[in-house]
């Protein structure tokens, strides 16, 4: 369990510590952990040596909506080795 105060300060950290393997988030929210500064590759180093070198690897699959969502979001989750699952569209 964590507290609402550090999902919104630190939601990487958060992802890490509580070992989540599928987060529901929306595209907004979901690029904060694509865009986390730990996450970022090193000179030589892939996108997803980053993600693991980050902690963030145990994250197996996203469910993102709530809003449009980017190719370039879906393609980002992707290249990290996460599934994508979209729930957006018209109800």
């Amino acid at each position: 369990m964590t507290s609402q105060s550090s999902l919104l300060s630190d939601l990487a950290g958060a992802v890490i510590r509580l070992g989540v393997t599928l987060a529901d988030l929306t595209p907004t929210v979901s690029a904060l952990l694509l865009e986390h500064p730990d996450a970022q590759p090193r000179t030589g180093e892939s996108i997803a040596e980053a993600w693991n070198r980050a902690g963030l690897s145990k994250l197996k699959q996203i469910n993102t909506g709530g809003e449009k969502v980017e190719r370039r979001i879906r393609d980002a989750w992707m290249e990290r080795g996460v599934r994508v699952v979209i729930d957006y569209g018209p109800t």
